[in-house]
């Protein structure tokens, strides 16, 4: 189970917002959803670049262009246009390339799960550490220092900027020979050599058949915040993260660590209030939210 925590002071200030770790969805067509949190505090370049795709609107009708089994899955490079009507395969729009971040903040390996930036490789024209641009992809298994892969060596370093935190069946599902009822891959070239689809029954594979994901962020700025009411009581609010349990504890001293519960509410993603009737300046909040 994965925590994220917001701590809250009342003793120091009566308002007092706290940003977490930005929280995002894929929704995999045919396949399902998985939630990834980002590093924002370590990764500072390559998340803010990868949350400007996802808020633009760019990757609309985004797939997942390459599906190595028990290596990696890609995407963010490649889209269909005029999907029902006459569909064809366009690059996705980039905003250009940053900075390879892997020696920045944690030193953080290409383990299974994680989700990484894609780059030219070195051998290419034009190619070198800083070529990321809008393409990520997640590791199938632990390819850090993995013979033939080396991730965490090659090309200065792939920076992960993230982990998947919940559904990690989904990427069971994307390596092939696990599932290899559920997902092939189709060699249409060049870098569409190892296109995943969804196998069916039709011998004829439609565009309709591949992997369109969908990528939402979920939980950017939980804004915790705590105010004294009229009565005196006081009052805790924060942006909740949806279907998941929002955990609300304090302590009276912020070096313990035996954290009180006072109680715990199932987040709708909107902004939830608590109000403690027997209010206590001295107590600490924090809120959790599991995964």
């Amino acid at each position: 189970m994965r925590l994220v925590t917001v701590l809250l002071a009342l003793v120091l200030l009566p308002v007092l917002p706290s940003r977490a770790s930005s929280i995002v969805e894929f929704n995999i067509s045919g396949v399902g959803k998985l939630v990834v949190e980002l590093y924002d505090r370590d990764k500072p370049v390559t998340v803010s670049n990868f949350l400007k795709y996802v808020t633009s609107g760019v990757w609309s009708n985004m797939i997942l262009h390459r599906a190595t089994n028990d290596f990696v899955v890609q995407g963010g490079g490649i889209a269909i246009t005029n999907r029902f009507t006459n569909p064809q395969f366009v690059s996705a729009p980039n905003f250009g390339m940053i900075t390879n971040e892997y020696d920045v903040g944690r030193m953080i390996s290409n383990d299974y799960g994680t989700i990484v930036m894609a780059k030219i490789d070195p051998s290419q024209p034009g190619g070198g550490p800083d070529t990321a641009s809008s393409q990520w992809f997640f590791n199938l298994a632990d390819n850090g220092l993995r013979d033939p892969h080396y991730l965490d060596l090659d090309n200065g370093g792939f920076t992960v900027f993230g982990r998947v935190i919940s559904d990690t069946n989904i990427l069971n599902k994307m390596n092939l020979a696990l599932t290899n009822s559920v997902i092939g891959t189709l060699d249409l070239g060049g870098v569409l050599s190892e296109t995943p689809y969804l196998l069916s029954t039709n011998p004829t594979v439609s565009y309709n058949d591949l992997l369109y994901t969908q990528v939402r962020l979920l939980q950017l700025d939980m804004a915790m915040q705590a105010r004294v009411l009229p009565s005196g009581a006081q009052e805790i609010s924060w942006n909740s993260f949806s279907n998941r349990p929002n955990i609300i504890e304090y302590v009276t001293n912020v070096a313990a660590t035996n954290w009180q519960p006072l109680a715990t509410n199932l987040g709708n993603g909107q902004r939830m209030a608590l109000t403690n009737s027997t209010p206590d300046t001295n107590r600490f909040y924090r809120v959790r939210f599991t995964y």
